[in-house]
C-alpha cells in the first residue's frame, strides 16, 4: 500500500519539481518536506501544522486534498490517533488589543482617575486642615514683650494667631514672633482651609515680666 511520502514524491517528480522549487511554491521549508516525504513524522511540528503542510503541497501539486488527509492520518503515528479524531481544543488565550478594545480601556481609566480625583477633592473640603503647634508648649512662661512662635499646618491654608495673619512656606511650615503683654493668657492658633473648614490649637501661657 503506497505510504504518503512516496504519493507526493511520486507526484512531484512527475510535475519535474525538486524539492527546492516546491519550497519556493509552498513557503514550506525544504527540510519539512523531505522530511514528510520520508514519513519522519517526530521529527516534523504537531499534527495541525503537519496536516496544514500536506494541504497545501496537494494543492500545489494538483492532488485530491480528501485522499492526501486520508492518507496522512493512516500513516500518522497511532499514538497520536485519538489527536488526529478528537483534538484537543486550543485553550490559549488570545487576546486582540482592537481599537475598540483600546478605547473602552482609555475611557475606563480616565473614568477610575476622575473618581479618585474627586474622591480626594471631597475629602479635602470634608476634612479639616492639620495644625501643629511647636512652639510655645502649654502653659510655658513666657516674657512679656515677643515670644518665638512656630509649628506646621497645610501649604494651602490661611494661619492667623491671635487674629494676626501669618506667613506659610511651601512645606506648611511658619515661625516668627508674636507680642506678648502682661493680660495676655493664651495664644490661639487658626488654621483655615480653602473650603471654610477650620483647625483650631490653643496654647495657654504664662507672661511673666523680666
Amino acid at each position: 500500500m503506497k505510504k504518503l511520502g512516496s504519493y507526493l514524491k511520486e507526484a512531484r517528480v512527475k510535475k519535474k519539481l525538486t524539492l527546492k522549487d516546491l519550497e519556493s511554491e509552498t513557503k514550506i521549508k525544504k527540510t519539512f518536506l523531505s522530511l514528510i516525504e520520508k514519513g519522519v513524522w517526530d521529527e516534523l511540528p504537531e499534527y495541525h501544522t503537519t496536516l496544514g503542510f500536506v494541504k497545501t503541497i496537494a494543492k500545489s501539486l494538483n492532488l485530491p486534498e480528501e485522499n492526501t488527509v486520508a492518507l496522512l492520518r493512516r500513516d500518522y503515528p497511532i499514538e497520536d490517533s485519538k489527536n488526529l479524531l478528537y483534538p484537543k481544543p486550543d485553550v490559549k488565550l488570545k487576546v486582540s488589543f482592537s481599537p475598540k478594545l483600546a478605547a473602552i480601556f482609555f475611557s475606563t481609566m480616565l473614568i477610575l482617575l476622575l473618581i479618585a480625583y474627586l474622591g480626594y477633592q471631597y475629602i479635602l473640603y470634608v476634612s479639616p486642615p492639620k495644625l501643629l503647634v511647636h512652639v510655645p508648649a502649654e502653659s510655658q512662661e513666657i516674657l512679656v514683650g515677643e515670644t518665638e512662635i512656630s509649628g506646621k499646618t497645610d501649604p494651602d491654608v490661611t494661619l492667623s494667631i491671635n487674629e494676626q495673619r501669618f506667613l506659610i512656606n511651601e512645606n506648611g511650615e511658619f515661625f516668627g514672633k508674636l507680642g506678648v503683654n502682661e493680660d495676655t493668657k493664651e495664644i490661639v492658633f487658626i488654621a483655615r482651609s480653602r473650603y471654610g473648614k477650620e483647625t483650631v490649637v490653643v496654647r495657654n501661657i504664662i507672661p511673666k515680666k523680666e
